[in-house]
C-alpha cells in the first residue's frame, strides 16, 4: 500500500521527510505552491534529500480542486501532510483511504492547531479523525503526539566563521517602521557582522532600506535549515523574533549556535514563552 505525502513549503518536505526515515518507508511525494519562490524552495529542499521524483502542483482557482479528485482512487498506509489550516489537504483527507494520518509541523502555529484540534474536532467533525502529530515542540505525552528530534537529517561536521545571522520577518507591521527598524539598528550595533537574512515578503525597497543601513542582505532559495545543513560552516549567532527557525536551529545545532531572540512576551503566547525558556534562547536586547 502506498504512503502519500503532501506538503506546501521546504520546511514541510523537511519534517516529512524525517516521519519517513523514523518509520523506514518510501513515499510518494505532492507538493502544492502559489509562488515561484515557494516552488524553488521545495525542490532545493527534495534535491539535497535526494527525492528524485516529487509531483508539483500549482494552486488554480478550481482547477486544483478538480485535479485532486484523482486522489479519490488511491489507497494510502500514511497519509502526511503539512498544514491543517490549508483547504486543498483538507479535501485531499477526505478523498485519500488511507489507515494513518500524520501532520507535520508547518511552524510555531503547529501549537496552536493542536489545542484547537484537540479541543474542538469532536464537535464540527471539520478535521480528520485522530490525526497524529509529528512535531519538534511537546504537545504532550499522549498516543496522538510522535516527538521530532531530527534524528535522521545528515548533518557533517561545521567550521563556526564569525558571521552573525538576522532572520526576517515582516515584523515592521506589527511592530511599526520606526521601531522595527531601531531594533535592527541597535541588534547591528552589538554584531557589527550582522547579515541579514531576507524573508520571502520582504520588499524590494524594505531590503533596499536595509542595505543602505550597512547591513549585508542575503536572499536563500531553500529553507534556513537546509541551508545550514548543506553548508560547510555556520554561523557564530542566529537571532530573529519570533521565528520557528530559532527553534530548529537549536535542536538541530545544539550549542554549535548561539541562538537569540528578541521578545515582546505581550506579542507571543505563554506556550512559545515556556519553549524559548526550555531550550535556554534568551533575548539579544
Amino acid at each position: 500500500m502506498n504512503n502519500i505525502c503532501f506538503i506546501s513549503s521546504g520546511f514541510q518536505l523537511l519534517n516529512a521527510y524525517e516521519y519517513s526515515k523514523s518509520l523506514s518507508i518510501e513515499c510518494n511525494y505532492y507538493a502544492i505552491y502559489d509562488s515561484v519562490d515557494e516552488k524553488r524552495q521545495i525542490l532545493n529542499t527534495a534535491n539535497y534529500l535526494k527525492i528524485e521524483k516529487i509531483c508539483l502542483i500549482r494552486r488554480v482557482p478550481v482547477l486544483t480542486y478538480l485535479y485532486l479528485l484523482l486522489f479519490f482512487f488511491i489507497r494510502a498506509e500514511n497519509f502526511i501532510f503539512g498544514n491543517l489550516l490549508d483547504n486543498h489537504m483538507m479535501v485531499l483527507s477526505k478523498l485519500i483511504n488511507y489507515k494513518n494520518i500524520i501532520l507535520v509541523d508547518d511552524g510555531i502555529a503547529t501549537i496552536n492547531n493542536y489545542k484547537y484540534y484537540r479541543l474542538n474536532n469532536n464537535i464540527n467533525n471539520k478535521y480528520p479523525e485522530r490525526i497524529i502529530f509529528f512535531s519538534i515542540f511537546d504537545l504532550g505525552c499522549n498516543e496522538f503526539v510522535i516527538k521530532n528530534n531530527f534524528e535522521f537529517i545528515f548533518k557533517s561536521e561545521k567550521i563556526i566563521s564569525e558571521k552573525v545571522y538576522f532572520i526576517g520577518q515582516p515584523m515592521e507591521n506589527i511592530l511599526g517602521e520606526l521601531e522595527y527598524y531601531r531594533i535592527l539598528s541597535t541588534v547591528k550595533k552589538l554584531n557589527p557582522n550582522m547579515i541579514y537574512i531576507a524573508h520571502r515578503r520582504d520588499s524590494n525597497k524594505k531590503l533596499l532600506y536595509i542595505g543602505d543601513m550597512g547591513i549585508t542582505v542575503l536572499k536563500m532559495t531553500e529553507i534556513i535549515e537546509l541551508y545550514l545543513i548543506k553548508s560547510s560552516t555556520l554561523p557564530k549567532k542566529v537571532i530573529s523574533f519570533y521565528s520557528t527557525a530559532l527553534i530548529t536551529l537549536k535542536l538541530l545545532f545544539k550549542d554549535e549556535i548561539i541562538i537569540k531572540g528578541i521578545f515582546n512576551n505581550d506579542l507571543i503566547s505563554n506556550d512559545l514563552i515556556q519553549i524559548f525558556k526550555n531550550l535556554k534562547i534568551k533575548s539579544e536586547i
